[in-house]
């Protein structure tokens, strides 16, 4: 009988660890935001209906659980994804978030007087590493980033409509991401090799056309090397580079060659800082973060050297001539590390970015959902900087070996709250997996290119307009 573990009185940081096949079922109940327990996976193949689901309802919330074991897939109440013990999410308590710079002196001490870091959280060491630093310790610094599951964002407020939407696109019910056309290709494979065919459920209906029919052959063969090659990563326990160069690229290839996902581009941004340095985290001392190994070879003073914590791959837009000479004509009276959409001034600058890539080999220690979160806190402290709109959504993805996990960010009082992973954006450990990824990126490309691209021309571009017309506020 699987178990569960109560999120009472735990701090667990939603470090996505587990290991499995293709991605579980989450529970769908009435109303937003009630997700209790997501099922580790641990079917590898396709098989024969292993067991029973069960819904198991606990403090109003709705969990899916998997009973049995086996060598195949477990269909829970018709969509199965894997089989295995049922895990609940745990959430750290809410800590209160240092006061915005924009405070005066008197206030911010008398704030700091009332909320020292060693009253709210005796775990934060005023030297503490960096590498040392976790999901806790972000809620205690200034930009703030808190990650928090559906029910507890809630209770500090009702969720923005874009979040809300993207949330929606990306969760949205269904039973199988293979592309029908791909049926009788997958039923001649495995009966050449005496095994069973995927079962039908696994395939996408016949009036899905999200995957472009005549791509489907090309998507299967890539499909079918990034499973190997992934299962050969976990092997050799390959570097995260490794990871990203044999599995995510690919699969990010694959989906920007459509026609549809025209106007979008992939950016390798590991060597991409969050700059200027007035846009990094602050910690609760009003110190930035320190890099030890530049600091005792600089002449600057320690409180302006920084470490940023650069996630690894991004999404962005490839805007056209004309708006990029709007962009241009005002940046011409900037300062250069004003010249940037988005929280680097590296290469990227030309490109709004709407979707953030941190990558993990398998079991890794060190939480990736740090470097994520600074890298939202950064986009933050870019927008309030310059008085832009904060409404649209930070998404972001964690890819830890062969497992993917979904998060989304957005902006709330001094900060960023990020919504918890909902069990597994897809694996790259599986067929059915894999093109359930391929189907989720498509969601989040045409996303970029349609809801976010929107709000980038109404609200940035806009802004552009008014500042070159001089009625803008710098």
């Amino acid at each position: 009988m699987p178990t569960t573990r109560s999120n009472a009185g735990t701090n667990n940081e939603n470090v996505p660890q587990n290991r499995g096949g293709s991605a579980p079922r989450r529970g769908r109940p009435e109303g937003r935001g009630q997700i209790g327990r997501q099922l580790v996976g641990r079917g590898r193949g396709y098989g024969d209906v292993s067991g029973p689901g069960q819904q198991a309802p606990r403090a109003g919330r709705v969990a899916i659980i998997a009973r049995g074991r086996g060598e195949g897939l477990t269909q829970v109440q018709g969509c199965g994804r894997g089989i295995g013990d049922a895990q609940e999410f745990s959430v750290a308590a809410p800590s209160v978030i240092f006061a915005p710079p924009s405070e005066s002196t008197s206030q911010a001490r008398a704030r700091a007087r009332s909320n020292s870091p060693t009253k709210r959280d005796k775990t934060f060491e005023k030297d503490k590493l960096d590498a040392d630093i976790g999901m806790k310790e972000l809620e205690t610094c200034y930009p703030s980033v808190q990650l928090r599951s559906r029910d507890r964002a809630i209770e500090g407020g009702k969720l923005p409509p874009m979040v809300v939407e993207l949330d929606d696109l990306v969760h949205a019910e269904h039973c199988g991401f293979i592309p029908v056309q791909l049926k009788p290709a997958f039923d001649r494979a495995a009966a050449a090799k005496g095994q069973r065919a995927i079962p039908a459920f696994q395939y996408l209906p016949d009036t899905d056309t999200s995957i472009p029919e005549e791509f489907a052959h090309s998507i299967k063969a890539t499909v079918e090397m990034v499973v190997e090659t992934a299962s050969n990563n976990n092997m050799i326990e390959a570097h995260e580079r490794q990871w990203g160069w044999t599995t995510i690229s690919p699969l990010f290839s694959e989906v920007l060659k459509w026609p549809q996902s025209k106007g979008a581009m992939v950016f390798n941004v590991e060597s991409c800082p969050i700059d200027p340095v007035n846009i990094r985290m602050l910690r609760p001392g009003r110190q930035r973060y320190v890099d030890e190994a530049k600091s005792k070879n600089s002449e600057l003073e320690d409180s302006s050297v920084t470490t940023t914590r650069m996630v690894d791959v991004c999404l962005g837009l490839n805007l056209d001539p004309t708006t990029m000479k709007l962009i241009f004509d005002k940046w011409a009276i900037w300062g250069d590390f004003k010249r940037s959409l988005n929280q680097s001034t590296s290469y990227i600058i030309h490109h709004p970015l709407f979707l953030d890539v941190e990558i993990k080999k398998t079991n890794q220690e060190r939480n990736p959902l740090v470097q994520l979160g600074m890298w939202m806190a950064g986009l933050y402290a870019k927008r309030q900087h310059h008085g832009w709109d904060q409404s649209v959504p930070m998404p972001g993805l964690v890819v830890n070996g062969d497992q993917w996990f979904f998060y989304i960010g957005f902006a709330r009082g001094d900060g960023v709250v990020m919504l918890e992973s909902l069990g597994l954006f897809g694996s790259t450990a599986t067929i059915a997996g894999t093109f359930e990824i391929i189907y989720k990126l498509n969601v989040l490309v045409q996303w970029g290119l349609n809801q976010y691209h929107r709000w980038f021309n109404k609200h940035i571009v806009e802004w552009f307009r008014r500042e070159q017309a001089g009625l803008g506020h710098e």
